[in-house]
């Protein structure tokens, strides 16, 4: 990691990759890049991704429903035919509700 010291007339700024200039005041905000959306060639580079990205979206799920008092289901199967499900309510058993919706999908 390298870092750029900037020097202005008032102010000396400590600037790091990643750090763009924002907006019409000129303030640094640490920015991501954009993800290219096609698929991961390397094999443990993908299960990686999906894993950590799998998480991240049913964490998400258990906010919505918390945060919004909504009902939330969520199915994911992953590329070896493992099943990742979350339910926001005990009313709604997730392996019927998968079952039903893998016999509509194939019907």
């Amino acid at each position: 990691m390298f870092r750029v010291f900037l020097f202005s007339r008032d102010t000396l700024a400590l600037r790091t990759p990643g750090m763009e200039v924002v907006g019409k005041t000129g303030q640094e905000k640490m920015v991501r890049g954009k993800t290219e959306m096609k698929r991961i060639e390397n094999a443990a580079s993908r299960q990686v991704t999906f894993s950590k990205r799998r998480n991240g979206l049913l964490k998400k799920a258990f906010e919505l429903s918390v945060l919004c008092d909504a009902e939330v289901a969520l199915i994911i199967f992953s590329t070896r035919g493992k099943l990742y499900e979350f339910s926001s309510s005990r009313l709604y058993n997730t392996r019927e509700l998968t079952d039903s919706l893998i016999f509509v999908c194939l019907v």
